[in-house]
């Protein structure tokens, strides 16, 4: 029987990395913050994708991420990015949740800025393994301010995962 298709050993995909993550060892992967409501209330959630919410976080806020679909460890230093409303101090906790247990492993206070001002806040992470189904969860505190996000100047959060 002849065959249709030629045969070929070349993959459908194309994989790209970075140069400068491969010497690195370290890939970044961006999580924004996004709130929702639903029958109880007011959440916030850790998204992948950009979602033009237009919101500000004006109380101490938990976000989690969706589970992790395969293993993969958190190491280095994360960078949460954002702008400020008034004079603005948030203490951002990192959290390795596994659905029992959340355990920190980065904590930073960010310096007092003033009003309309964009900040940069880094956290040296704990060399931690997120299992599969595994939770990234932000704790952020508020002391004073605002934190506003849109899509020209969301609220972000950089994770440095190890490239095996």
């Amino acid at each position: 029987m002849a065959m249709n298709q030629p045969f070929t050993t070349a993959s459908p995909y194309v994989v790209s990395y970075s140069y400068n993550d491969l010497i690195n060892g370290l890939g970044y992967v961006v999580f924004y913050g996004v709130k929702y409501k639903d029958s109880g209330g007011e959440k916030a959630y850790l998204s992948t994708q950009l979602v033009d919410a237009g919101e500000s976080y004006s109380a101490t806020v938990t976000s989690d991420s969706s589970g992790f679909n395969a293993p993969r460890t958190a190491k280095g230093t994360a960078i949460i990015t954002g702008n400020a409303t008034g004079d603005t101090t948030w203490t951002f906790s990192l959290q390795h949740y596994d659905g029992a247990t959340a355990t920190e492993i980065g904590t930073s206070t960010m310096g007092t800025t003033t009003d309309g001002i964009d900040f940069v806040n880094l956290l040296e992470l704990t060399e931690t393994l997120f299992a599969k189904g595994d939770i990234l969860r932000l704790v952020a505190t508020k002391t004073s301010g605002t934190i506003k996000s849109s899509s020209a100047n969301p609220f972000k959060i950089y994770i440095p995962f190890k490239i095996n």
